[in-house]
């Protein structure tokens, strides 16, 4: 394997650099997201170990709502990549769920699965398509810079004069409030 960057997501971000001490499987993905923007192939990347879990399946980029990015999904029974190699069944249904803990949903080692609630699911999604502010928890209101963070409700955190403190507020109270699962500005 090259230690060129192997580009995993469309998104910023989305790459990955392979070492070889880690080894790794690429898993080439099929159908009209299968290819990136520059007409790159798109791959999941799964341990070694899983090969044989997925070798006989065929795979594709399915396009995720909202800001999700790409998933691996079985073309066959549209079943995820990463709920298959963490053991998930229709009938754990959204009571269990699986997370990718960087973020990167093509990245389907087992270092970066994780079972989830749907809780804690959500308290690691990326920031919203529509936040202007470019701060998760962070927005502008009347001149000023507001931090909220969401659980059971919202809470405001206060207001700032920078979006910087405003975002150290946020990152603050996620890591608080969410621990692991906490996806803060300052990655």
């Amino acid at each position: 394997m090259s230690s060129a960057a192997i580009r995993l997501d469309g998104k910023a971000g989305g790459f990955l650099i392979p070492t070889r001490a880690e080894p790794l499987v690429l898993v080439p993905l099929r159908g009209k997201h299968g290819n990136d923007q520059d007409g790159r192939q798109r791959y999941a990347l799964i341990d070694h170990a899983d090969y044989m879990l997925v070798k006989d399946l065929s795979w594709r980029a399915h396009h995720g709502r909202e800001n999700q990015g790409f998933h691996a999904e079985n073309s066959r029974t549209h079943s995820r990549l990463h709920r298959l190699l963490l053991g998930l069944t229709a009938e754990d249904g959204r009571h269990r769920q699986g997370d990718h803990a960087n973020g990167v949903t093509l990245d389907n080692r087992r270092a970066n699965l994780r079972h989830a609630t749907p809780e804690q699911n959500g308290q690691n999604r990326p920031l919203r398509l529509d936040n202007r502010a470019g701060l998760k928890g962070v927005s502008l209101e009347k001149g000023r810079w507001r931090a909220r963070i969401g659980k059971n409700g919202r809470h405001h955190l206060g207001f700032f004069e920078s979006a910087e403190m405003a975002a150290a507020a946020y990152d603050s109270a996620a890591r608080e409030m969410y621990g692991e699962f906490a996806r803060t500005n300052a990655r």
